[in-house]
């Protein structure tokens, strides 16, 4: 805060988190998601046995992935909107969504169907209202530190 940060609350969190594709456990991270599905395959070891661990580590098991999906302009995206194709074929659910502060538009992260998952992949996010067009990317969707000021200022330098 001696550096020129300010206080926070919630929304803030969200946001943030969700700019740099963070899950968060109620909405990506579910009793019935399991770790690899979400992402984190770093943080299994293909080499221990546990419980769950034939279909956990077996990647043909898994029909849908965690994508990073970045929407063409500032309308956002909800938890439970589907994902579509083009032609109306449903393949995911959003999990989060939000207008993203340091990008300037709406971003989103979702389960989707593995064969429509690779970055790039145009789909549409479907709310109560509208058809919005969105392409799969790889998270963080922001990669520059802070919006307005660089990471290395907020950083203690003394070492």
């Amino acid at each position: 805060m001696n550096r020129g940060s300010t206080p926070a609350g919630l929304g803030a969190r969200d946001t943030l988190r969700l700019e740099m594709g963070m899950p968060l456990y109620g909405h990506e991270l579910t009793s019935d998601r399991n770790a690899a599905e979400a992402g984190f395959t770093k943080a299994i070891s293909p080499d221990k046995e546990f419980i769950g661990s034939e279909v956990v580590c077996d990647v043909s098991k898994r029909s849908s992935t965690l994508v990073g999906l970045m929407l063409s302009d500032r309308r956002a995206a909800r938890e439970g909107d589907r994902v579509e194709t083009a032609s109306g074929e449903i393949v995911g659910k959003v999990t989060s969504g939000s207008f993203a502060p340091s990008m300037g538009n709406a971003v989103a992260l979702g389960y989707v169907d593995v064969r429509h998952a690779a970055a790039g992949e145009d789909l549409v996010v479907q709310t109560e209202r509208h058809a919005l067009p969105s392409t799969v990317v790889t998270t963080p969707f922001y990669r520059k530190a802070t919006a307005r000021t660089p990471m290395a200022n907020f950083l203690d330098q003394e070492d």
